[in-house]
């Protein structure tokens, strides 16, 4: 059995008109963490950029380097599983339209904060 590769995607930054761009951030960052979790009780085996670039910011690497990273990892996906308010976020809408040009496939959580199961790439 191959376990699937399960790229998440959605929003690292803050909010332009964040009051609190540090604690923003760090939601973006545990929400994407939580989203691994379930992925990996679905049966992915998930990639999680927000977890591999946590804090960079903060050293002087700039976004656009942390998005052709991701753009990277993104090749070799089986599916793209899009999280919170992914639509405002310049580098997921960046991710998915690198993802439809792939023809990988895009997830979304259902309305009881599920992920598909891992058996639907079959």
């Amino acid at each position: 059995m191959t376990i699937k590769k399960l790229y998440i995607a959605g929003p690292y930054s803050a909010r332009p008109d964040s009051p609190d761009s540090y604690h923003e951030i760090q939601a973006n960052i545990m929400r994407a963490s939580a989203a691994a979790a379930e992925a990996i009780r679905a049966g992915w085996s998930p990639f999680t950029p927000h977890k591999n670039t946590a804090g960079f910011e903060a050293l002087g690497v700039p976004n656009e380097r942390f998005i052709e990273m991701d753009l990277v990892w993104l090749e070799h996906a089986d599916a793209i599983l899009m999280i919170g308010e992914w639509e405002r976020s310049k580098g997921a809408l960046r991710e998915i339209s690198r993802a439809r040009e792939l023809g990988i496939p895009v997830l979304e959580i259902d309305a009881y904060g599920r992920i598909p199961d891992a058996g639907i790439m079959r």
